[in-house]
């Protein structure tokens, strides 16, 4: 049983973390396409902040 909940509990964790990172990889990729360049500050698994820095 405890096992079960380790396994689930790993999993959950890394689906976050993919999620995130596909997350900060598109707001990049979008800003850096329109010739920006990101600020991204993250807190966790999430993105607290995102700007794109056009100068």
């Amino acid at each position: 049983m405890g096992t079960i909940v380790v396994i689930v509990a790993a999993s959950l964790i890394a689906t976050q973390s993919y999620f995130g990172y596909l997350e900060v990889t598109e707001a990049a990729n979008r800003c850096f396409d329109k010739g920006g360049l990101p600020v991204i500050e993250k807190s966790g698994l999430r993105m607290t902040y995102f700007h794109c820095n056009m100068e």
